[in-house]
């Protein structure tokens, strides 16, 4: 039994860190699910951009916020999710400005028999009404396990809407949006 679990969850973290869905078209009513066919990571939390994005399209960031990174910003709006001790503080910032920026809990419902995983939408933490490239928003949070817990949605210039789990690499703690889809 003890094997089936730890399986199960060894599937579940190579899943998430190689889910991605595709372009959803409305807002998310309460369930998520993550699709095992692509996975972007937009920022490697030491500023270093990994996606490849295509000219024109939104890219929403994560990194970690330090002074410095702070210090370029006239303003920024601040959340305050977590303030334990393993709170991180973390920036959310884009290169074309996104509406209805949402910052949500997330919880796990399931995996089906193609490896995609659900979540529900528990709750919406935070919302914005725009992020802007001069206009970022910074979080403090923790991570809870490898199953993602929080995750963002927005409307980009397009408007399609877009979700993305957020997570903490194993490997060496840089910072993940994961696209799941709704």
């Amino acid at each position: 039994m003890k094997r089936n679990v730890i399986s199960m969850w060894l599937v579940m973290l190579v899943l998430f860190l190689s889910a991605c869905g595709r372009v959803p078209t409305e807002m998310p009513d309460s369930t998520i699910t993550s699709e095992s066919e692509q996975t972007e990571t937009v920022s490697n939390g030491q500023g270093a951009e990994q996606s490849e994005g295509v000219p024109g399209e939104t890219v929403v960031s994560i990194d970690y916020a330090n002074e410095e990174l702070l210090a370029a910003y006239d303003s920024f709006e601040e959340f305050v999710d977590d303030d334990s001790e393993y709170q991180v503080k973390v920036i959310f910032s884009t290169n074309t400005s996104v509406k209805k920026f949402r910052f949500l809990e997330l919880s796990y419902v399931d995996t089906d028999e193609k490896g995609d995983i659900r979540f529900n939408i528990d709750k919406e933490l935070h919302t914005i009404k725009e992020l802007s490239s001069q206009f970022p928003f910074v979080v403090d949070m923790a991570f809870e396990g490898i199953v993602p817990t929080r995750g963002i949605s927005y409307v980009a210039e397009d408007g399609a809407v877009k979700c993305y789990a957020i997570q903490m690499s194993g490997e060496d703690d840089s910072l993940m949006l994961t696209e799941i889809e709704i």
